[in-house]
């Protein structure tokens, strides 16, 4: 910006100098941060879970407050800070980006991002079989007895094994009259 300065006196006599001025702006970005969930959490896709953030203008106002999971923007988020919980099986299982993007009033922009796995906590575990090498499912309530475990005669005869079938290992020994 110029400023052009212009005088006369009483005389007739003028002069004029002219000058420059640079204004810059000293204003900083507003800050923001994700609090909940942590980066890289595994969260149950089939209950809810909470989004908390938190931020303020360093400079000027926070004038807008936008928080998206992959670039959808949920409505409800429009202040800092915010705790916003998502209602259970919203999303399907799946890895997701939750961005939260924090502008103040002079136009800058912050930004804080955290990826989470959304995944099935609900499922039945999955075991190798022993003997197939391949995938089953087995009920976590479900055991059995094995008769005669062993190859020693006499009173070994009758010795039972209990066998857990999430881990295929025994858990212990018991002899029957």
């Amino acid at each position: 910006m110029k400023i052009k300065l212009a005088v006369e006196d009483d005389g007739g006599n003028t002069a004029t100098d002219e000058i420059s001025v640079a204004i810059q702006d000293q204003s900083e970005a507003p800050v923001c941060k994700i609090t909940a969930p942590a980066h890289g959490d595994e969260l149950n896709a089939f209950g809810p879970f909470t989004i908390k953030g938190e931020g303020e203008a360093v400079s000027g106002e926070i004038s807008k407050v936008a928080l998206k999971i992959n670039d959808d923007v949920i409505p409800d988020v429009t202040a800092l800070p915010f705790e916003y919980t998502v209602p259970a099986a919203t999303y399907p299982v799946d890895t997701y980006v939750i961005i939260l993007e924090v502008e103040n009033s002079r136009g800058l922009v912050a930004k804080d991002m955290v990826t989470v796995t959304l995944v099935d906590k609900n499922a039945a575990p999955r075991l190798l079989d022993r003997r197939t090498g391949r995938r089953r499912f087995v009920r976590a309530d479900r055991c059995h007895r094995r008769e005669g475990y062993g190859q020693r005669r006499g009173r070994h005869d009758r010795q039972s094994r209990v066998e857990d079938q999430r881990q295929g290992r025994g858990i212990g020994r018991y002899g029957s009259v």
